[in-house]
């Protein structure tokens, strides 16, 4: 990084040392020397939604100096961030229901905005796509796209305090920094939406509500398709509104829709059929994401 050129002509020197001019940010090198030499090398907080802007002047240098173990914690800190399986994913909403459940509403435990404690979705595709990052880009458009357009990160997070209780932060809704994306991205977003619409419909409309057994009496087949299709309406109506976070794989899990399937005259070896067989839907579309959202290609592997 700081080798000098075997040249006659080098000879500016500085307290008698040899002079390397950098043309970088000096806060920017300031930043990479720290995470070199100092300790801790660098500070990223697990989920912290601040890491992507942390991190981007330190992995822009290592980077482009070629300093492979200090990119490398920096990639591996920023995909620990985001679920990279449909379990780590379930795991995380999990872990923000409990949040939500203790800290929103009357009589709750007082607490920042509960995106403080969360990946945000905007920052981390922009560094993921400006660096060559690009595990974390199916499942960080997806959160993107569940965040409702009016909840831009910078003006609710500046103008609603935090004993606001109406500001979305505070209502456990989630926000994202909308400014900083630029036109790809939100083609991107914007066409993953539709893809996923498609690609959805043509999952759950190839569920089998057959009967296991012939008997007419003892399970309706009219029950489960009318259990599929509010399934399907309310699945697909969290992915058409613009207003609405919810998370389609939380929706599709089976305690989600318990209570309507308690309803279904149907016997439990059916239930069970269609519980597995939704359940095939979820994990298939998890892994669709790359191609929901037009991601393949960048996810193969450099040859």
């Amino acid at each position: 990084m700081f080798s000098l050129p075997n040249s006659d002509a080098v000879s500016e020197t500085y307290d008698g040392v040899p002079l390397v001019r950098m043309p970088d940010v000096a806060e920017d090198l300031e930043k990479l020397l720290e995470a070199l030499y100092c300790s801790p090398s660098l500070t990223l907080v697990p989920f912290s939604p601040h890491n992507p802007t942390i991190a981007r002047p330190v992995l822009a240098l290592s980077t482009k100096y070629e300093i492979a173990h200090l990119r490398t914690l920096i990639v591996d800190r920023l995909e620990a961030d985001w679920p990279l399986t449909l379990d780590q994913w379930d795991e995380l909403q999990y872990t923000i229901s409990i949040w939500r459940k203790y800290h929103i509403g009357p009589g709750r435990i007082p607490s920042p905005f509960i995106d403080d404690f969360f990946p945000e979705p905007a920052s981390a595709i922009c560094l993921a796509r400006d660096f060559n990052i690009p595990k974390i880009l199916p499942v960080a458009f997806y959160h993107l796209l569940r965040v409702p357009i009016t909840n831009d990160w910078d003006p609710l997070h500046e103008e609603s305090p935090r004993g606001e209780i109406d500001s979305a932060p505070l209502c456990g809704a989630r926000t994202a920094k909308l400014g900083l994306l630029r036109a790809e991205e939100l083609l991107i977003m914007l066409r993953g939406r539709h893809e996923f619409l498609v690609v959805f419909g043509e999952a759950v409309d190839a569920i089998s509500v057959n009967a296991e057994h012939p008997d007419p009496d003892r399970c309706s087949i009219e029950d489960s398709y009318k259990g599929i299709g509010d399934l399907k309406e309310d699945c697909e109506t969290a992915l058409q509104s613009h207003e609405n976070s919810d998370d389609i794989f939380t929706l599709l899990l089976p305690e989600s829709w318990a209570k309507e399937k308690a309803k279904w005259n149907m016997c439990s070896e059916c239930k069970s059929k269609i519980v597995n067989e939704v359940e095939g839907v979820r994990r298939a579309l998890w892994d669709l994401l790359p191609q929901i959202f037009g991601l393949a290609e960048e996810m193969e592997p450099d040859m």
